[in-house]
């Protein structure tokens, strides 16, 4: 009975697992308690004990926590591999791989439910919790549902910081564009848009990145001699100047060269 042995046509502790989600929380792995409530209890209660190849009704509740509104056993095994080949009918590991590491890398368990949209979408979350990925699970597992919140969907950020210490940099800086361009930027900073408008502040202009479709500081640069004379290959003046006053002054910077 420890090893799973099937010793009756009319008993596969397998199937009987498989099928019934309560006792699964009951027992868990323990397969003899499998056995011993088919003689005790599931004869009498016309419990069926064969036919069930796989569980279709998986396991959602950990340590008194009920992630259903995130997690899908069949859902969760079937769209990663290296799950399926690792855990195949065992929702319980399933479950708690989920809720140690799936969650933490990422990872979805639900059609209902993808944590980077959620991320992109409300930026009350992502200044509440960062790129802690677990918290915008949780999130919506306690109150995200119930405030009718959409967790599908939205592949690009809504609502990105473009203030910088008091200064507006949305004229030459747009956050889906500026980590579309650059991979190492996108790859350092795990779409913490706050860290990456830094970035840009910081050291992307020096470098000459482009932070916009609108604005190309090459081009910038090479079309307007006075600018030239005033700034010479200092290129954070040229974004600067036409955040200040070449905008307003109607300057073209959206050329490419």
């Amino acid at each position: 009975m420890k090893e799973g042995r099937q010793a009756s046509s009319g008993f596969n502790v397998y199937s009987y697992k498989n099928r019934y989600k309560d006792l699964r929380i009951a027992y868990g792995r323990n397969l003899v308690k499998y056995y011993q409530h088919c003689l005790n209890y599931g004869i009498r209660e016309g419990r069926i004990a064969t036919g069930s190849t796989t569980i279709t009704d998986g396991i959602s509740v950990y340590n008194g926590v009920d992630y259903g509104a995130v997690y899908n056993f069949q859902y969760y095994i079937n769209k990663y591999g290296d799950l399926k080949r690792t855990f195949g009918n065992d929702d319980i590991a399933a479950l708690e791989h989920f809720v140690k590491y799936g969650m933490r890398e990422g990872r979805q368990a639900s059609a209902e439910f993808q944590v980077q949209s959620y991320y992109n979408r409300y930026v009350d979350l992502r200044r509440a919790y960062k790129n802690n990925l677990p918290s915008h699970y949780t999130h919506y597992v306690r109150y995200g549902k119930r405030e009718c919140r959409n967790a599908t969907g939205m592949s690009v950020m809504q609502g990105y910081a473009t203030v910088y210490n008091g200064v507006d940099y949305s004229a030459i800086y747009d956050y889906n564009y500026y980590v579309g361009r650059y991979a190492d930027i996108k790859k350092a900073f795990r779409n913490d848009d706050e860290k990456v408008l830094q970035h840009f502040v910081n050291y992307g202009m020096k470098e000459g990145r482009q932070g916009k479709v609108s604005f190309n500081v090459q081009y910038y640069k090479t079309n307007y001699r006075d600018l030239q004379k005033a700034y010479g290959g200092n290129l954070k003046d040229y974004y600067m100047h036409y955040l200040r006053y070449g905008i307003r002054e109607r300057r073209v910077a959206d050329r490419r060269i």
